[in-house]
């Protein structure tokens, strides 16, 4: 079951810039580890396997339990409308931020490279990756916090209202 991708590459190319020519055997990949390592961790693993198994038995990704979940949209709530992007969203930015890293930027023939014009391109750098990996987890980590919203304001039984936030890695600062 951990293996059923709760996003295809079409609804990625939707949210990111994801090329058709790319290799469909390293994106599920990626997909599967983003949603085990990120998702997991936020949804709780009570949830997280009802959403894979809602998205396995349907056989397709919007389920049918967890449609508003997984997708988002508006809700009301003490007579307040709210709106979640839905875990699609954060799992794009999760997905998006590893391909970066450990992917290309861009699928080409040629590997990760930035394009300087039609007949020339140079390699990423590890710094850019890094940057654009960052920038991604952080976004990713924004839009669950409505998702997270959604899920303690319709008291979603499966959730567990824990508080998680991805470690930034040490900081050393001087003192004096």
């Amino acid at each position: 079951m951990l293996d059923t991708p709760i996003i295809t590459r079409l609804e990625l190319q939707k949210m990111k810039q994801i090329s058709d020519s790319g290799n469909d055997d390293n994106l599920h990949q990626t997909i599967i580890e983003a949603q085990i390592q990120d998702l997991r961790t936020l949804l709780g693993e009570e949830l997280f396997n009802a959403v894979l198994k809602d998205v396995r038995d349907t056989g397709n990704t919007n389920g049918t339990i967890y449609t508003d979940l997984l997708n988002g949209g508006e809700f009301q709530c003490d007579n307040k409308t709210y709106y979640h992007a839905g875990i699609k969203d954060v799992l794009s930015n999760y997905v998006y931020g590893r391909h970066i890293m450990w992917g290309d930027i861009v699928d080409n023939p040629f590997g990760a490279r930035i394009k300087i014009n039609s007949n020339t391109s140079m390699p990423v750098s590890s710094a850019v990756k890094k940057s654009r990996y960052e920038e991604n987890r952080n976004f990713a980590y924004n839009i669950w916090l409505g998702v997270r919203r959604f899920l303690i304001l319709t008291k979603e039984p499966l959730f567990k209202c824990h508080s998680y936030r991805p470690k930034r890695g040490l900081k050393i600062r001087k003192i004096g």
